[in-house]
């Protein structure tokens, strides 16, 4: 059953995505030091719920599309959306990895009592989610299907949509990691290089809940547009979770259950503040959903051009994070609106999409859903 969307939820999680993708840039500006407290927090925050809420978005913006266009249609112009821009931005990972080799030289010959700390630098660095994208595109449809089937299910259950949601996310979660650890051993969740497997199964979860938000009624009412009295389950199972994680001994699996919980309700929260933020259409929300992809896909690349260009100018690992991030966001927003929007070429390399769906998709945030990066 194809279900009405009302346009200003619509806006409001085009918003909440685009916060979540430049939540990451955030995240990013710290990658040059692991031994900063701060820096530390703000990627353990994000770690808390943000991708999970943009894979629940992702699904959501999936199941509608699909109301839409032929799965012939979605997954072609889907796989395009996400392929094209990872073939095209992969290669500049290279590049941000030497540069990690010359700001560790220069940090290590002129502030030799200034540790770094140990940083990660896999292949995939901050693009492996398009490939987590690609592989929950591909599964869509199947998806789908059982988004359904829980639905008919649900009918005959004295569940609320809320408890149906944690079930989903908090059982796919632990499915997922039974998987992969026996699979793959207990040595994927720690190689860096194997994340995109070790994500899939952890957000897959999360995105069947997307695609159940859009499917089925009561689940979107709870999800994604949450009335008041969602908003007290929602801070009721944060809180819980969150004391919890914090305040009890746990196993792995008790961690990966109470995390997914936590996940879970920050997004539905969040959902419930961006629907009050963002209530219609406004040109600087539509520009930065617009710009938020590529800003997101390029940023990594700019931040370490200024990693390793200021090294030898400020000792401060916070100045470096300033500059970088003011430097990268500015940069690339500014590369969007003036050449991207502009380049049907770079439109299509870097959004995975042609001019006229570029036009299109700066008219309307429904059509804007359509982007590569909502999946």
């Amino acid at each position: 059953m194809q279900l009405a969307v009302r346009s200003q939820r619509i806006y409001a999680l085009d918003a909440l995505r685009a916060f979540l993708m430049f939540f990451g840039l955030l995240v990013h500006a710290g990658s040059h030091t692991s031994v900063v407290w701060g820096m530390g927090a703000i990627a353990f925050v994000s770690g808390l719920f943000r991708m999970e809420g943009f894979f629940v978005l992702a699904g959501f913006f999936a199941a509608m599309i699909l109301t839409k266009v032929p799965a012939r249609t979605f997954h072609v112009r889907r796989l395009q959306g996400i392929l094209v821009p990872l073939l095209v931005v992969l290669p500049t990972n290279l590049l941000a990895i030497e540069l990690h080799d010359i700001y560790l030289q220069q940090r290590a010959s002129l502030f030799p009592g200034l540790p770094v700390g140990e940083l990660q630098t896999p292949w995939h660095l901050h693009l492996w989610f398009l490939l987590v994208l690609a592989g929950c595109t591909v599964l869509t449809l199947p998806l789908v299907r059982l988004a359904d089937r829980i639905q008919a299910i649900s009918r005959h259950l004295p569940l609320p949509p809320h408890m149906i949601c944690l079930a989903i996310a908090i059982g796919g979660v632990l499915v997922g990691r039974i998987a992969i650890t026996g699979t793959f051993g207990e040595y994927a969740t720690l190689d860096e290089r194997l994340y995109p497997i070790v994500a899939f199964g952890n957000y897959l979860p999360f995105y069947l809940v997307g695609i159940l938000s859009y499917r089925s009624e009561p689940v979107r009412m709870a999800m994604v547009a949450p009335q008041r009295a969602d908003v007290v389950v929602w801070s009721a199972v944060a809180a819980i979770s969150a004391a919890a994680r914090f305040g009890l001994p746990l196993t792995a699996g008790a961690i990966l259950t109470v995390e997914a919980a936590l996940a879970l309700a920050v997004f539905g929260l969040l959902c419930a503040l961006f629907q009050r933020l963002v209530r219609g259409p406004n040109p600087s929300v539509a520009f930065l959903s617009d710009a938020a992809y590529t800003v997101y896909l390029l940023h990594y690349l700019v931040m370490w051009l200024v990693f390793a260009a200021f090294a030898p100018v400020f000792e401060s690992y916070w100045a470096l994070y300033a500059l970088a991030l003011v430097l990268a966001t500015a940069s690339m927003l500014a590369f969007h609106a003036l050449v991207v929007k502009r380049s049907p070429v770079l439109s299509f390399l870097l959004n995975g999409k042609r001019r006229e769906a570029a036009s299109k998709a700066t008219a309307a945030a429904p059509v804007r859903a359509q982007s590569a990066g909502y999946g």
